[in-house]
């Protein structure tokens, strides 16, 4: 970690130390020598991040090395073709994708169909109708439905 580092993750303790005090932004500010009140927000918002994050990760890591040890013990046995063996490995390693984020959803783009594009493809279709001989109904007024 280089000095910036460090005196940058030093200010954002006290930040957070002097806000969960019942400092406003503006008194952290003034005290930790920034010039406004967002520049101490901002410091505060990163030492709850990094609270919050931190332990997360080495959660995680414990919670795989975990997954792993059981995964390698399963394994002789769901190579042998155990089926039950199988099963429970193949549960491991379901739990750890999801705890590692590998089965995200697709992604799926999605098309927003505007009035400007519903109304020039009705006028293509209504050419399309006339091209092949047939007749194009008229309009409905707004706000009326065909009877049946």
């Amino acid at each position: 970690m280089t000095p910036r580092a460090i005196a940058r993750a030093e200010h954002e303790a006290v930040a957070l130390e002097l806000r969960k005090a019942g400092a406003t932004y503006d008194e952290i500010a003034r005290r930790l020598g920034y010039s406004n009140r967002s520049a101490a927000r901002r410091l505060v918002v990163r030492a709850l991040d990094r609270t919050v994050s931190e332990p997360a990760n080495e959660l995680r890591t414990l919670e795989c090395a975990r997954l792993d040890a059981l995964l390698q013990a399963l394994w002789p046995k769901a190579m042998e073709g155990n089926p039950r063996s199988v099963e429970v490995a193949l549960q491991v390693m379901e739990r750890r994708a999801r705890l590692l984020g590998l089965d995200a959803p697709p992604r799926r783009v999605v098309e927003v169909l505007t009035a400007d594009v519903v109304e020039r493809a009705i006028q293509e279709l209504e050419r399309e109708i006339i091209a092949l001989g047939g007749e194009v109904p008229p309009e409905l007024p707004a706000g009326t439905e065909e009877d049946e």
